[in-house]
């Protein structure tokens, strides 16, 4: 039996410090679903939705990495952050799965004897409202930011994110009427009572 990568990976998406470019940003184009990278993040900051499973990476993996964020890893990694550096090309990748390994049903996240499940478990971190977001780094060689964690999204929880967002929306589109302002001060005030009901 053949597992192909989506089915074998349908409870741990990845989506590498919110970066939509990979499992989890897959499978919302699939679904015609458009989202930005900082909208993910905020949702998951108020805790409007949360990963299964944040691991977060040490900074000292990223500022190693000399040619980030391609995997073709230019760099040294210190001994210690040989984990990250596994963990994020397993991520990344869609690696199929034969029935010759033994516990090819499995997830290598769920499997308590994989190596690389146990230091993924291990730098786990929580998410969500009165947590601790580690700081985004600048990378030397490289312009933006890097948050440095993977989240791991079930496929499941882009429709929990449809469902947040359509609850979170306060108003429809504001259009440029000439009675626009008095609309605005309308949504100024109902805004608490709107609060209140999404």
């Amino acid at each position: 039996m053949l597992i192909e990568g989506f089915d074998q990976n349908c409870r741990y998406l990845s989506a590498p410090g919110c970066s939509l470019q990979h499992h989890f940003g897959h499978y919302l184009r699939q679904l015609k679903i458009t989202i930005g990278e900082d909208r993910l993040r905020n949702m998951v900051r108020y805790g409007w939705v949360r990963p299964v499973l944040r691991v977060r990476l040490p900074d000292s993996f990223y500022l190693s990495w000399q040619n980030y964020p391609s995997l073709s890893f230019r760099g040294s990694f210190a001994d210690d952050d040989s984990w990250a550096n596994k963990l994020v090309v397993r991520s990344v990748t869609m690696a199929r799965v034969s029935n010759e390994d033994e516990r090819w049903y499995a997830h290598y996240l769920d499997d308590p004897s994989n190596e690389l499940a146990v230091e993924a478990r291990a730098h786990s971190i929580p998410t969500g409202p009165g947590t601790h977001e580690p700081e985004p780094i600048q990378h030397p060689r490289r312009s933006g930011l890097i948050y440095p964690w993977i989240d791991f999204f079930a496929y499941w929880q882009v429709y929990e994110m449809v469902d947040v967002l359509r609850a979170a929306q306060l108003v429809g589109p504001l259009l440029n009427e000439p009675d626009a302002e008095i609309k605005l001060e309308q949504v100024r005030q109902q805004l608490p009572e709107w609060r209140e009901w999404s």
